[in-house]
């Protein structure tokens, strides 16, 4: 595996990325009020968009995911540069009462059907023989209420216990501004999701590495479209010193080296931007460009370089205060205010 000083970068920028998290999680979105696309959705399309936008009306549903992030990104180059790589996803990622109910009535709506695949799991398949494209998980115990029952058992995938707080709900009728009808978490949380899913996979570099470059790329532009709208915003001097101090520090953590197991199998020794960069790379069909040592990189992004550029502000000393956040396993931190 890793070790000397490759091992105390990897815990380093671990720690680091644990604190920007933290921050980043109480900025607002540029956007709350954006209707999602769900003919975006590869495995919805405008064909079966309907369907689901009606079954989401049958039961109380929050949308999750990629497909929230495109709703919620800004209209400045980082919001751009997010909404060319964070794409729509091929399903409709939700929570709701009852999963398998809601897929019937899309089968319903459809004229389709449902069949149960090797797990047990319902499958919706259109009357042409489509699989149409819903991912449904019961609403956990510890969702903001919207009046939905609440599940003991949290059957999904995603075991990042972040969940969001209902001002960060994007809901029909509640939220000033929005015409849409399905409710959708806002792009804050799913950058939380985000963090924790980058700091999973760096503790876990040899069977989850090949996630890595992906989740890197990810996580720093959510982080930095968010960052990026805050600074616009009418804020004191000593907030923008802090923000100054939250990019210095992201920058610092994905400057740290690692040694993982990419998607190949190849064991990799290199920092997290370079990792997240040609990733990007590949998202953007870009050809990776060579460093003067030879070791494959890829062109940096220009509004991330700027971004890096932005210089480093003395620490404001405060007095920090105890918030359980419920975030990365429930632990409870200690954090300044920005």
């Amino acid at each position: 595996m890793y070790q000397g000083t490759v091992k105390k970068s990897h815990e380093e920028a671990v720690r680091e990325l644990l604190d920007v998290a933290e921050d980043v999680r109480y900025i607002k979105p540029a956007n709350i009020n954006k209707e999602i696309e769900l003919k975006k959705l590869k495995e919805v399309g405008p064909k079966y968009a309907p369907a689901v936008e009606r079954a989401a009306q049958n039961q109380p549903t929050s949308m999750f995911g990629s497909g929230t992030v495109a709703a919620g990104a800004s209209d400045l180059s980082s919001g751009r540069q997010l909404k060319k790589c964070v794409r729509y996803p091929n399903d409709f990622d939700a929570y709701t009462n009852n999963p398998d109910k809601f897929k019937r009535d899309v089968a319903r709506y459809t004229g389709g059907r449902v069949i149960k695949d090797k797990s047990g799991k319902l499958k919706v398949i259109s009357k042409n023989g489509e699989e149409i494209g819903v991912d449904m998980h019961p609403f956990p115990k510890e969702y903001p209420d919207i009046g939905q029952t609440h599940s003991e058992i949290d059957d999904t995938k995603y075991k990042l216990k972040i969940y969001p707080k209902k001002k960060e709900l994007t809901i029909p009728g509640k939220t000033p501004g929005y015409k849409g009808k399905i409710t959708y978490e806002q792009m804050n949380v799913q950058t939380s999701k985000s963090f924790s899913d980058l700091i999973t996979n760096l503790n876990n570099p040899m069977k989850k590495g090949y996630r890595i470059p992906k989740s890197a790329s990810r996580t720093e532009l959510l982080a930095k479209d968010l960052i990026s709208v805050e600074k616009r915003r009418k804020i004191t001097p000593a907030r923008k010193k802090s923000l100054d101090k939250l990019v210095y520090k992201l920058n610092k953590a994905y400057d740290r080296r690692i040694t993982y197991r990419d998607e190949t199998g190849r064991i990799r020794t290199e920092e997290i931007d370079d990792a997240g960069d040609r990733y990007l790379a590949s998202k953007l069909n870009k050809k990776p460009a060579v460093k003067k040592s030879g070791n494959p990189s890829v062109l940096k992004n220009p509004a991330l370089i700027k971004m890096k550029s932005i210089p480093i502000s003395p620490v404001i000393k405060i007095k920090p205060i105890s918030i359980n956040l419920g975030l990365f396993n429930g632990k409870k931190k200690k954090r300044g205010l920005l």
